[in-house]
């Protein structure tokens, strides 16, 4: 196992905590806002105004819960290629553990940010996206063994 290699990919791990701890330090009206810029994208993108329509208060969550899972998605896969190198055989739970403990921590941290608040749920959404990574991650080392054999 090459040192550089190591020292990557754990600093990748870092650098996306980072960036989920930057979006966490979001203040409600900040965190409204981004949900909002990325909406207006999708429907500039469509073609619908989505800022406009009755229900926006429910696709500001879809997409908040939606960026909830996809940043633990990552982080679960980044970690889990981290661990692979230290530990092959047991990756999956390490890089399974790190994930939900910093979901924890994450959360914890928001409970100091105006307006924001911590909430088990959103560590059950984190934790989905973690699994989602790791069922993608299962199917193509899979996929790859049966390539092997072949």
């Amino acid at each position: 196992m090459g040192r550089k290699k190591l020292y990557f990919r754990f600093s990748l791990v870092a650098l996306w905590c980072l960036v989920i701890f930057m979006f966490s330090t979001q203040n409600a009206s900040e965190s409204s806002q981004t949900s909002g810029f990325f909406l207006m994208q999708i429907g500039n993108f469509i073609g619908i105004d989505l800022l406009s329509l009755p229900f926006i208060d429910v696709l500001q969550f879809i997409i908040r819960k939606g960026a909830h899972m996809f940043s633990y998605f990552v982080l679960g896969i980044l970690s889990y290629r981290a661990f692979k190198l230290v530990q092959p055989l047991k990756a999956f739970r390490y890089a399974g553990l790190f994930t939900v403990l910093y979901a924890c921590s994450d959360e914890f941290h928001q409970l100091f940010v105006p307006g924001r608040s911590g909430q088990m749920l959103d560590v059950l959404i984190d934790s989905l996206g973690m699994l989602i990574g790791f069922f993608l991650l299962f199917m193509i080392e899979r996929y790859k063994r049966k390539r092997v054999k072949a």
